[in-house]
């Protein structure tokens, strides 16, 4: 693979339209050099990314097959960021699940606890009313 064909990827991952622009130039900020990292992929990678994003993927067409024994690392770096994107939406997934389920817990107690003043308010006036 190419890094042009990461390049929709990459976007997407950064929740991004479109990239920067520097002097004219497609560009990666720092922020998001750091999330990509964050998400585990290579220094190597990302500066061999913001080098062929900033020649708009010019260098990729004049490679031909020379790029061939670089091609699994470049390919596994992209697995390896996205797969920590995933992990993180997962993680993320699982605290909001977490969160829902204890405020669930919590209002089944409280409604449970107004069932039963309410049960026993209408006892209370069943037995009211059977005494008139």
């Amino acid at each position: 693979m190419k890094f042009k064909s990461f390049s929709a990827h990459i976007l997407a991952l950064l929740g991004l339209s479109e990239w920067s622009k520097v002097e004219d130039k497609n560009s990666i900020t720092v922020e998001e050099v750091a999330k990509l990292k964050n998400y585990g992929f290579t220094e190597k990678f990302l500066t061999d990314f913001k080098a062929s994003l900033e020649n708009d993927f010019q260098d990729e067409a004049e490679d031909g097959n020379q790029g061939e024994e670089t091609e699994e690392p470049k390919t596994t770096a992209f697995l390896r960021g996205l797969l920590g994107d995933t992990a993180a939406r997962l993680t993320q997934a699982q605290e909001q699940l977490e969160a829902l389920q204890t405020q669930q817990r919590d209002e089944n107690r409280n409604n449970t606890a107004l069932i039963a003043k309410k049960d026993a308010e209408i006892t209370k006036l069943s037995g009211i009313i059977a005494q008139l």
